[in-house]
Protein backbone atom coordinates (compact mmCIF):
# COMPACT_ATOMS: atom_id res chain seq x y z
CA UNK A 1 0.00 0.00 0.00
CA UNK A 2 1.32 3.40 -1.01
CA UNK A 3 0.83 6.55 1.09
CA UNK A 4 1.76 10.11 0.14
CA UNK A 5 2.53 12.01 3.35
CA UNK A 6 2.43 15.81 3.21
CA UNK A 7 4.11 16.59 6.50
CA UNK A 8 7.41 17.39 8.14
CA UNK A 9 6.64 15.00 11.01
CA UNK A 10 9.19 12.19 10.83
CA UNK A 11 7.52 10.26 13.68
CA UNK A 12 4.24 10.10 11.74
CA UNK A 13 6.17 8.88 8.70
CA UNK A 14 7.89 6.21 10.80
CA UNK A 15 4.58 5.04 12.32
CA UNK A 16 2.91 4.68 8.91
CA UNK A 17 5.96 2.96 7.38
CA UNK A 18 6.10 0.67 10.41
CA UNK A 19 2.80 -0.86 9.28
CA UNK A 20 4.47 -2.09 6.10
CA UNK A 21 3.25 0.77 3.92
CA UNK A 22 5.41 2.49 1.34
CA UNK A 23 5.58 6.17 2.35
CA UNK A 24 6.61 9.03 0.07
CA UNK A 25 6.98 12.25 2.08
CA UNK A 26 6.59 15.64 0.38
CA UNK A 27 6.23 19.27 1.46
CA UNK A 28 5.55 21.36 -1.65
CA UNK A 29 2.77 21.43 -4.26
CA UNK A 30 5.32 20.58 -6.97
CA UNK A 31 6.48 17.50 -5.04
CA UNK A 32 2.83 16.48 -4.57
CA UNK A 33 2.20 16.64 -8.33
CA UNK A 34 5.33 14.63 -9.08
CA UNK A 35 4.56 12.16 -6.29
CA UNK A 36 0.97 11.55 -7.44
CA UNK A 37 1.97 11.21 -11.08
CA UNK A 38 4.73 8.63 -10.61
CA UNK A 39 3.73 7.11 -7.29
CA UNK A 40 -0.15 7.01 -7.53
CA UNK A 41 -0.89 6.58 -3.81
CA UNK A 42 -3.89 4.77 -2.36
CA UNK A 43 -3.98 7.38 0.42
CA UNK A 44 -2.73 10.91 1.05
CA UNK A 45 -2.22 12.31 4.55
CA UNK A 46 -2.06 16.13 4.76
CA UNK A 47 -0.75 17.52 8.06
CA UNK A 48 -2.02 21.08 8.63
CA UNK A 49 1.10 21.84 10.68
CA UNK A 50 2.61 22.89 7.32
CA UNK A 51 0.13 25.81 7.30
CA UNK A 52 -3.59 25.93 6.60
CA UNK A 53 -3.40 27.78 3.27
CA UNK A 54 -0.68 25.46 1.98
CA UNK A 55 -2.52 22.33 3.17
CA UNK A 56 -5.73 23.45 1.43
CA UNK A 57 -3.83 24.30 -1.77
CA UNK A 58 -2.11 20.91 -1.74
CA UNK A 59 -5.40 19.08 -1.09
CA UNK A 60 -6.98 20.84 -4.06
CA UNK A 61 -4.01 20.03 -6.24
CA UNK A 62 -4.29 16.36 -5.28
CA UNK A 63 -7.95 16.27 -6.29
CA UNK A 64 -7.12 18.00 -9.61
CA UNK A 65 -4.86 15.10 -10.65
CA UNK A 66 -6.98 12.69 -12.73
CA UNK A 67 -5.49 9.47 -11.31
CA UNK A 68 -6.08 10.54 -7.71
CA UNK A 69 -9.87 10.98 -7.81
CA UNK A 70 -10.41 7.79 -5.77
CA UNK A 71 -7.47 8.36 -3.44
CA UNK A 72 -8.32 8.36 0.28
CA UNK A 73 -7.56 11.82 1.69
CA UNK A 74 -6.82 12.30 5.41
CA UNK A 75 -6.33 15.64 7.14
CA UNK A 76 -4.47 16.07 10.43
CA UNK A 77 -5.71 19.34 11.97
CA UNK A 78 -3.81 21.33 14.63
CA UNK A 79 -6.77 21.69 17.05
CA UNK A 80 -10.49 20.83 17.33
CA UNK A 81 -11.60 24.40 16.62
CA UNK A 82 -10.06 24.16 13.13
CA UNK A 83 -13.21 22.33 11.98
CA UNK A 84 -15.35 25.43 11.44
CA UNK A 85 -18.04 26.10 8.86
CA UNK A 86 -15.61 27.12 6.09
CA UNK A 87 -13.44 24.09 6.84
CA UNK A 88 -16.55 21.90 6.70
CA UNK A 89 -17.25 23.16 3.16
CA UNK A 90 -13.65 22.42 2.17
CA UNK A 91 -13.92 18.90 3.61
CA UNK A 92 -17.00 18.25 1.45
CA UNK A 93 -15.64 19.95 -1.68
CA UNK A 94 -12.30 18.15 -1.57
CA UNK A 95 -13.88 14.82 -0.58
CA UNK A 96 -11.79 14.40 2.58
CA UNK A 97 -12.23 10.84 3.82
CA UNK A 98 -11.42 11.55 7.46
CA UNK A 99 -9.77 14.13 9.64
CA UNK A 100 -7.93 13.83 12.92
CA UNK A 101 -6.91 16.33 15.57
CA UNK A 102 -3.15 16.65 15.98
CA UNK A 103 -1.48 14.68 18.80
CA UNK A 104 -4.26 12.17 19.52
CA UNK A 105 -5.09 11.87 15.83
CA UNK A 106 -1.52 11.18 14.83
CA UNK A 107 -1.45 8.29 17.30
CA UNK A 108 -4.51 6.51 15.82
CA UNK A 109 -4.10 7.57 12.19
CA UNK A 110 -1.76 4.76 11.05
CA UNK A 111 -4.10 2.02 12.29
CA UNK A 112 -7.18 3.76 10.86
CA UNK A 113 -5.38 4.23 7.57
CA UNK A 114 -4.48 0.54 7.41
CA UNK A 115 -8.06 -0.50 8.25
CA UNK A 116 -9.53 1.68 5.49
CA UNK A 117 -7.02 0.55 2.89
CA UNK A 118 -7.50 -3.13 3.76
CA UNK A 119 -11.29 -2.73 3.58
CA UNK A 120 -10.95 -1.09 0.18
CA UNK A 121 -8.76 -3.97 -1.08
CA UNK A 122 -11.33 -6.54 0.03
CA UNK A 123 -14.14 -4.91 -1.98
Amino acid sequence: MRVLLVSDDSLLEKNIAGLGMLVYRVLTPRQVRIGCECFVPEAVVVDFDIGEAEALRISKRIRDIPDSKDTILFWVLPHPLAVGSCMGRAIARLRVSEFFVSAAGKAVLPDRLRALLEARCEV
